[in-house]
């Protein structure tokens, strides 16, 4: 009866991952509440545990970036006295994601006390833009911000956040990404979407990769 049962429950198991497969398409996202957790890779710690009722997944895919790279030729192409101010460091990247902490102290405060929502743009405008510039060909290519908008959702006055870099749209003169900062208990901090002008360099060359 339990070896039964058991092969039932694989092959609904897998049933249920080619339809979810499918339903999933080029835009390589579900939204999913409580559905079969165990079958995806979850963003969010939080996800994992199942604490929350709704998350978004995401399958397995290509990797979006132009050639294989590290997080190390990240900090060396993205240095800068910006990132070195506000101690921003790169930290994780996936097969469609890029990861950034920075550190939250009086240093980047407002009147208020809480975090500045400007610190948190340059935050989310940071990490965009270096994910974005290494989606494209750097000896032909180059891109900019070209629109930037942030809600913040919760105030913080200390600690560490986390921004996430996920790109909605690569397309050949335009980008959109999406950029969730949250805080040490996972919690959302702020939301950005980043739209990107990629550009064609007047004279390309090796100039282009530091």
């Amino acid at each position: 009866m339990g070896l039964a049962l058991d092969r039932s429950v694989s092959r609904l198991d897998g049933a249920i991952n080619e339809h979810v497969n499918d339903l999933m398409g080029p835009a390589k996202t579900l939204l999913c509440r409580d559905f079969y957790p165990s079958i995806y890779s979850q963003n969010s710690a939080s996800c994992k545990s199942g604490k929350e009722k709704s998350c978004i997944l995401r399958k397995s895919m290509k990797p979006i970036w132009f050639a294989p790279t590290s997080i190390d030729e990240i900090k060396h192409w993205s240095r800068t006295d910006l990132l070195e101010t506000l101690g921003i460091e790169f930290t994780e990247i996936g097969d469609d994601f890029l990861r950034a902490t920075m550190p939250v102290s009086a240093k980047v405060h407002q009147p208020l006390g809480t975090l500045h929502g400007g610190v948190s743009c340059a935050l989310a405008e940071t990490i965009g833009s270096v994910a974005a510039n290494f989606c494209v060909d750097r000896l032909q290519k180059f891109c900019v911000g070209l629109e930037i908008n942030v809600n913040h959702v919760k105030a913080i006055t200390r600690g560490l956040v986390t921004a996430t870099a996920r790109a909605m749209h690569l397309g050949k003169s335009t980008q959109i990404w999406d950029i969730q900062i949250r805080d040490e208990h996972n919690q959302l901090v702020a939301i950005s979407r980043l739209t990107i002008a990629v550009l064609t360099k007047k004279e390309p060359g090796p100039s282009s990769l530091r």
